[in-house]
């Protein structure tokens, strides 16, 4: 396998989606219409949108000695994607997600996350190398922050530009957040990372915390980008959803993939390029949502550029 651009260090988990007339209220019981299992996790998710994008990928994470962990190694490998990083953990079972879609395409979700937990900073260590090669590395949070913190300590180290998408929501370390150059997050995380409800207050705390750029995604509304004191909207396309499931994920994953594009054999990935590739992120991410799963739902690259055809190039 050629040399990975795309460095992912995350989660890997396996989804259980049942689809519903709507989403139910605390204590009440409702009645599905159909249910499927498949591959999905943050890591997992946007590994495959790298390489589905054109990226060389890399994997790093822990799934668990079970057949759900052997089932997503060899999904990822089918994708052309590097596996070496992904450890199976003898003493807990694989990560698993159950997943609610009502049929507007909103979902509910809820995350054991198994061996994902026992993601250690020795772990990412042992993978440094792949880390060093990429022009991009991507992590989340959904493995341990001390895991992601080790990531991107290697990845600074070594010129690799650091996408994080702050998800799910949580307080993030001053030291990461000194380590990003792009910070992702829908509105709720917005919040929750910048300490400010609403969406100006928001913009205005995350302004205020020396990430080189970020990124609010807004859903069917499009995305923002906050970078240089500049706050710049870029629309969503106009799609007909049926699963916002894994969209998210696809939105970042091409555009870690789009990103490291833009960065020649000696020089990182540059923040000019930014707007173009968030154009490019968010065809893939509209994409995503007119069909059911997470990692199945995950355009390829053919698909994305027709779309943009579409819509002027």
């Amino acid at each position: 396998m050629d040399e990975a651009r795309v460095c992912v260090v995350g989660s890997l988990n396996m989804d259980m989606t049942m689809v519903v007339e709507r989403l139910p209220v605390a204590g009440e019981t409702v009645i599905g219409r159909s249910f499927t299992r498949g591959p999905g996790g943050k890591g997992a998710n946007q590994a495959v949108a790298s390489a589905r994008a054109g990226a060389s990928t890399a994997m790093v994470g822990r799934v668990g000695n079970d057949d759900h962990g052997r089932e997503l190694r060899a999904i990822l490998e089918r994708e052309r994607i590097d596996t070496v990083g992904v450890q199976a953990q003898w003493d807990v079972p694989t990560g698993l997600a159950d997943v609610v879609v009502d049929a507007r395409g909103e979902n509910q979700i809820v995350v054991v996350s198994g061996a994902n937990a026992t993601l250690e900073p020795g772990d990412v260590q042992e993978s440094a190398a792949r880390i060093a090669r990429a022009s991009v590395l991507l992590v989340q949070l959904e493995v341990p922050v001390q895991a992601v913190l080790e990531a991107a300590r290697i990845a600074r180290a070594h010129g690799t530009r650091v996408v994080l998408n702050a998800a799910p929501a949580t307080n993030l370390p001053t030291e990461l957040l000194g380590l990003i150059d792009v910070l992702v997050c829908n509105q709720l995380e917005a919040e929750t990372i910048g300490g400010a409800v609403g969406e100006d207050q928001a913009e205005a705390a995350l302004a205020q915390l020396g990430v080189a750029a970020c990124v609010i995604t807004r859903g069917g509304r499009g995305s923002t980008l906050l970078m240089r004191g500049e706050r710049t909207h870029h629309a969503s396309f106009d799609v007909t959803p049926i699963d916002t499931v894994g969209a998210g994920d696809a939105f970042v994953g091409s555009l870690g993939a789009a990103w490291s594009a833009t960065g020649g054999p000696d020089s990182a990935p540059s923040h000019d390029a930014l707007p173009e590739v968030l154009r490019y992120a968010s065809a893939t991410g509209s994409l995503a949502t007119t069909r059911r799963g997470a990692l199945d739902a995950i355009p390829r690259r053919p698909e994305v550029e027709a779309l943009l055809a579409q819509h002027g190039g």
